[in-house]
């Protein structure tokens, strides 16, 4: 809030020559040195301001949504090739043990067969 310097005597004295009675003026003057003290409402947001603020929102969050959509799609397809490769290499895993374990079982009947 600013300051603005009024002199109320001079008002009370200029309502009174244009006609008003010595308590009409001072009550005028009174009201309108309240209304000084009121806050700086010129800077406030219009209804307009508010709707079109609003519209530029929605599209911002339309935007967002189709990005992190197009984001979503991207990482779910990564996502599938990498457990795609992780299951290749399981499968692979599992192969090597598979082929690991039938030569460990053979070399112990080879064994067994030489030791008789």
């Amino acid at each position: 809030m600013s300051s603005v310097a009024f002199d109320t005597h001079q008002a009370v004295k200029n309502i009174r020559e244009a006609g008003a009675n010595e308590h009409l003026a001072e009550a005028i003057v009174r009201e309108l040195t309240r209304t000084a003290d009121l806050p700086d409402i010129s800077n406030l947001a219009t209804k307009g301001d508010l709707i079109a603020l609003g519209s530029e929102l929605k599209g911002d969050i339309a935007a967002l949504k189709s990005e992190l959509k197009g984001d979503n799609t991207a990482l779910g397809n990564e996502l599938k090739g990498t457990i795609a490769a992780v299951d290749a290499k399981v499968t692979m895993l599992m192969w090597m043990i598979g082929v690991l374990g039938v030569g460990s079982i053979a070399v112990q009947i080879l064994h067994i067969v030489h030791a008789f």
